[in-house]
């Protein structure tokens, strides 16, 4: 059903906006004791658009809104048409989840030998009211007020709950929300981590036993984009024991077979602790040597870029991490596997067919050719991207060079194989004018291509350019 309410109201706040963003464009102009009461109101009420921005979320997905730009889930809707960086799309749809889906009930636990009927009685009574509590903390949780701001630190904080903490998510989030309306951002955080903690100590699944495994499904090692000054940022999550484990491990290290320290290394301890995982690594590798390809780093340039490389060069590589001609020594003593070469006519590079997985080889062509995901605007490494075939292998395509193509597993997995429009679903192909491979959307005359930055600095590109 229409609401015009939404359109009348929506067009009030924008027009409002516009002509306060007008006014204040010249804020000497502004008597500051005058009117910032007004502004105090107004921060306070913009705080109800973080719960209007989980809504929308919510309903683009609930309405399968991928589709109106060729996709498959509501990110990329959110990510196309509203402008948002995909953290803040993931973020608002998390949001949105969290307040609107069912709550999931619990899976029912296998009956103990030793269970007594009225034993089994009251664990599922337990069950319901702790689904019952969960629903009814949702149902406040939305008609609670709070900035995006004090939002995002209560999602963040709760994702350190415990899969069976007590109480839940949704209990948490409705208290903490209600809490957001009388702390600062600051004090919100500490409080929101107090409480989390308090409730993974009670954690218990549904017979009453602690999860040994508790702790050991939050481990993570998340890789992000390299920074300007050439480091990558690498966090990690420890187990208390791989912690400990580390931590002996880089003392043991620095220590060694006696006890006097080396006055020559002047290394820090984070240094030692980076120094012992990446011998691990390397050692690791090593040892796998055998099978083609493992650990391989391979790195794209151009001849003339071999040529002229001094130390201010940086390379592109499969990983999306561009190295110096150090870095690439520090790599260790792997050994060129491969070398490709283009001139500017790179299309018409060609290796091997007739299988239905690509080879190293043509992975390597692609990396030359390409870099990262041939998608329009995608900065997605090779490392991060399927080889996908332009005519589907399912439909006679062949694995040669000319027929394949990067994408990533997002948008991958929005490819129209059939090349039909259907779904409003668009397909990679190649632009006959410059032999590139873009996308075309559904019903498009044209084949957009990937001008992204990332894109930019394959080699092939760089040829071109």
């Amino acid at each position: 059903m229409s609401d015009t309410r939404i359109d009348v109201l929506v067009t009030q706040v924008t027009h409002g906006l516009a002509g306060l963003a007008a006014i204040m464009a010249d804020p000497a102009s502004v008597d500051f004791h005058a009117h910032r009461a007004s502004f105090e109101a107004l921060e306070k009420g913009l705080a109800a658009k973080a719960a209007v921005d989980a809504s929308f979320a919510w309903l683009a997905e609930l309405n399968g809104a991928g589709r109106l730009v060729g996709a498959t889930d509501a990110l990329e809707y959110l990510v196309t048409q509203l402008g948002l960086s995909r953290p803040e799309a993931l973020n608002r749809l998390r949001q949105g989840r969290a307040l609107f889906d069912p709550v999931p009930e619990p899976e029912p636990e296998p009956p103990s030998p030793s269970e007594s009927p009225a034993e089994r009685e009251a664990r599922e009574a337990e069950a319901r009211r702790r689904t019952a509590a969960e629903e009814k903390a949702q149902r406040e949780a939305r008609r609670r007020r709070a900035s995006a701001e004090k939002r995002r630190v209560i999602e963040a904080e709760l994702r350190r709950l415990f899969e069976h903490a007590v109480p839940g998510a949704n209990e948490l989030r409705a208290q903490a929300l209600a809490e957001a309306e009388k702390r600062s951002v600051e004090d919100l955080r500490a409080w929101v981590r107090q409480a989390v903690l308090t409730a993974n100590r009670a954690a218990r699944k549904p017979d009453g036993r602690k999860d040994p495994l508790a702790v050991f499904k939050k481990r993570e090692l998340n890789i992000h984009h390299q920074r300007a000054d050439g480091m990558v940022v690498a966090t990690m999550l420890l187990t208390p024991a791989d912690a400990a484990l580390l931590k002996a491990t880089s003392l043991e290290r620095e220590q060694g077979d006696d006890a006097e320290p080396d006055a020559r290394d002047k290394r820090s301890m984070a240094q030692k602790r980076y120094d012992t995982i990446m011998d691990v690594i390397r050692h690791h590798v090593g040892e796998r040597s055998h099978r083609r390809g493992a650990g391989s780093v391979v790195v794209s340039l151009t001849l003339s870029e071999l040529e002229n490389m001094d130390e201010d060069s940086r390379f592109q590589t499969s990983a999306g991490v561009e190295l110096s001609p150090i870095d690439l020594l520090s790599l260790g003593q792997a050994k060129f596997d491969w070398v490709t070469i283009e001139d500017d006519r790179t299309h018409r590079l060609w290796v091997g067919r007739g299988q239905r997985t690509a080879t190293l080889e043509q992975r390597i062509a692609l990396l030359v050719k390409e870099l990262v995901c041939s998608h329009p605007g995608c900065d997605r490494c090779i490392d991060e991207c399927q080889v996908h075939h332009i005519i589907a292998w399912l439909l006679s395509g062949r694995t040669d060079i000319e027929n394949l193509t990067l994408l990533c597993w997002r948008h991958h997995k929005n490819n129209n194989d059939r090349r039909d429009g259907s779904g409003n679903m668009g397909h990679a192909e190649r632009d006959p004018g410059t032999g590139r491979v873009g996308h075309r959307a559904a019903g498009s005359k044209t084949v957009r291509l990937n001008e992204s930055v990332a894109a930019s600095r394959a080699a092939s590109a760089k040829l071109r350019a």
